[in-house]
């Protein structure tokens, strides 16, 4: 849009170009929210996998220590059982001791 007024060229101009930017940064806008999101995405996606995998071993390591320490108290419980079965009662003496224990 040329006229005979040159200031009114220059000022057309200008906010042809102010246009012109306005559109750009509003394109720059929106592919920047567009890069954030797919990189937001990217990140959770990673996070979720490092989550769900620290979790499995987590959970196996916990399961690996569970059944060592029941192994390890069952063994332990069975060998106390078995030292208790294997000790003489002396019934006699027993009944002796709580008798003087209990006449005084």
């Amino acid at each position: 849009m040329i006229t005979d007024n040159p200031e009114l060229d220059a000022i057309n101009h200008l906010l042809e170009i102010e246009k012109n930017a306005s559109i750009l940064v509003n394109e720059a806008h929106i592919e920047s929210d567009k890069r954030i999101s797919q990189a937001r995405l990217q990140f959770s996606t990673k996070y979720k996998e490092s989550l769900e995998k620290i979790t499995e071993e987590l959970e196996s390591e916990y399961k690996d220590k569970l059944e060592s320490i029941s192994k390890k108290y069952e063994d332990e419980f069975a060998e106390y059982k078995s030292s208790l079965e294997k000790k003489v009662q002396n019934k006699e003496n027993f009944s002796e001791l709580l008798e003087k224990l209990l006449s005084n």
